[in-house]
């Protein structure tokens, strides 16, 4: 969770060197979206899925709300990753027309090309490769 502040006060910092711009960026737009997300997965996970942390090596497989969180986890944050990408390229002038629904769609689907992450979503059962 420590972790998660720190990139939440440095991200501040970075938008507020271009807010204007940011702003009004649909891809900056979407990785705020995603940050949420990830937050609310980071919360439910401490709150449910902690909860049993101590049993967890008393028995033989990993717990589904484990996988679950961690699948979701790792597919959030590359997709906020490739999302941060493309606030760089599409700062000064972004395709016109695109909503932030096609924002956070681009985003995820670029995220699953990787064909690593696939494998590894689908070792955890999370579909994919």
């Amino acid at each position: 969770m420590g972790a998660f502040v720190v990139a939440v006060i440095t991200g501040s910092l970075l938008f507020s060197s271009n807010a204007p711009k940011y702003a009004h960026n649909v891809y900056f737009q979407a990785k705020m979206a995603l940050l949420v997300l990830a937050a609310g997965n980071m919360m439910v996970f401490h709150l449910i899925g902690a909860r049993d942390i101590v049993r967890w090596d008393a028995t033989a497989a990993t717990p589904i709300a484990a996988k679950t969180a961690g699948g979701i986890s790792l597919l959030v944050w590359i997709a906020v990753v490739v999302c941060g990408r493309w606030i760089a390229s599409h700062c000064t002038s972004p395709p016109p027309g695109i909503s932030l629904a096609d924002g956070l769609r681009s985003c995820v689907e670029a995220t699953m090309r990787y064909p690593l992450l696939a494998t590894m979503c689908g070792r955890a059962g999370f579909g994919g490769g």
